[in-house]
């Protein structure tokens, strides 16, 4: 019974809808900001855009998949409070970059590499695989991640490190 009386607690509000409307950003952890995808301001004639998009632990920077005018992904930081976008990873192999999540202390972006589905950590310039997969996710407190995988032979599964 309490859980669902937790659930009786919670309501939803809509804050943007209409063609434009997008799922692909996300909300900051302090619940001020909402990050999407506003494909109608751009340059004229540009084929760069931004795509998903996650808040850091402390929603003062935004992680985002940046397809750039060479034709491939890149992963992107910039501040909620402004600036340039710094390029935090550029690889022309990997093919499509998203970013899932912020570790505790903002040093590392969980990110998915769409190569072979694979996960994984980006810290400074370290790129470290740590599994394959999709939805990686860090626990509450950050000590541990988990993702959907798939192991030979079984189904979809949820694995742990």
């Amino acid at each position: 019974m309490p859980a669902l009386a937790c659930l009786l607690l919670l309501a939803a509000r809509l804050v943007w809808d209409g063609p434009g409307a997008s799922h692909l950003g996300s909300p900051s952890p302090d619940g001020r900001y909402l990050t999407g995808i506003d494909p109608d301001h751009k340059p004229a004639g540009s084929r760069e855009f931004a795509y998903f998009s996650v808040f850091s632990r402390d929603s003062r920077q935004v992680a985002y998949a940046w397809f750039n005018a060479d034709g491939f992904y890149e992963l992107r930081l910039i501040s909620v409070s402004g600036g340039q976008p710094r390029t935090v990873y550029r690889n022309e192999e990997a093919g499509f970059v998203q970013p899932t999540a912020f570790s505790k202390d903002g040093k590392q972006i969980l990110t998915l590499l769409f190569r072979r589905d694979n996960i994984y950590r980006l810290t400074g310039d370290r790129v470290e695989q740590i599994g394959e997969g999709w939805s990686p996710a860090y626990s509450p407190d950050a000590s541990r991640l988990a993702w959907l995988g798939r192991r030979p032979g079984e189904n979809f599964g949820v694995e742990f490190r």
